[in-house]
């Protein structure tokens, strides 16, 4: 595990671009490696992480319809990937599984490159779809309700709320009572 230091933004989405450029450009990271968000917990012994996705983008389109900024990124995503279908052989895939997802350094910075010009990107499913990653269909296991346990499975993902306050948040307290050496 490392620290790769990155300019910080106002916007979550630009800060993300360059902490994944950051990444990916630095030289103490192995040209593959694995992608987690602070939030993502490793529940059970895994020997190798799957790569998993939610299928089809647009039907993970359709179940939001809050016209937010995380539905407008996913529309920009998918419209970014329709106007591809030359270099992507199958319907657009959500790769916004709140899961672990396997990167290949070369890869994600031809992405970045790629999509430099689009408007809040969704880079896990951009990389997932122009590099052909495949997978295989997967829950979302992201919990934000303060009443639900983690999901079995080796997987889980919390919201400040629910980690906070939720039965998850307790359920975890407990099952990692002792903090790692990355912790601080």
């Amino acid at each position: 595990m490392r620290y790769i230091p990155a300019k910080n933004f106002d916007d979550k989405w630009e800060e993300g671009a360059a902490r994944m450029r950051a990444s990916c450009e630095s030289a103490e990271l192995p040209s593959k490696f694995l992608y987690f968000n602070d939030d993502f917990f490793v529940m059970q012994p895994i020997e190798e992480i799957p790569i998993l996705h939610l299928g089809s983008l647009w039907h993970h389109i359709e179940r939001y319809q809050m016209a937010n900024k995380y539905e407008k990124s996913l529309l920009s995503t998918y419209e970014f990937l329709q106007n591809r279908k030359t270099a992507i052989k199958t319907p657009p895939i959500s790769y916004e599984t709140h899961l672990p997802l396997p990167i290949e350094k070369s890869g994600m910075l031809d992405v970045i490159r790629d999509a430099a010009a689009l408007r809040r990107p969704q880079y896990r499913s951009l990389y997932g779809n122009l590099c052909g990653i495949g997978g295989t269909p997967a829950s979302d296991v992201k919990i934000f309700s303060k009443t639900a346990y983690a999901p079995y499975g080796p997987f889980a993902s919390t919201d400040d709320s629910s980690f906070k306050e939720g039965v998850i948040g307790e359920q975890l307290r407990a099952t990692f009572s002792k903090p790692c050496r990355y912790e601080k």
